[in-house]
């Protein structure tokens, strides 16, 4: 739940989209667009079910699934209309 989170503020926080990092993750392991690999990345982040609840962050479980999945169709959106 964590890596989630951490994910979350580096967006918000950061100045780092999650557009930016699967593109800078594509490029240093020299994974194509079309590649299994960014499916993958996309699917796993809007899926929490695996994740167990950490009641050390400020956030449930429920709100950061809601927040991800939310993110995840905007993701979806972004690639479809940008491919990488």
């Amino acid at each position: 739940m964590r890596d989630y989170y951490d994910l979350k503020l580096i967006e918000e926080q950061g100045g780092l989209s999650i557009e930016d990092g699967i593109a800078l993750f594509l490029e240093r392991y020299g994974v194509g667009p079309q590649g299994e690999q960014l499916r993958h990345i996309v699917s796993a982040l809007g899926y929490l079910d695996d994740v167990e609840e950490d009641d050390l962050l400020p956030v449930s479980k429920q709100e950061l699934a809601a927040w991800w999945q939310a993110r995840q169709a905007r993701l979806v959106r972004h690639l479809a209309r940008n491919p990488l």
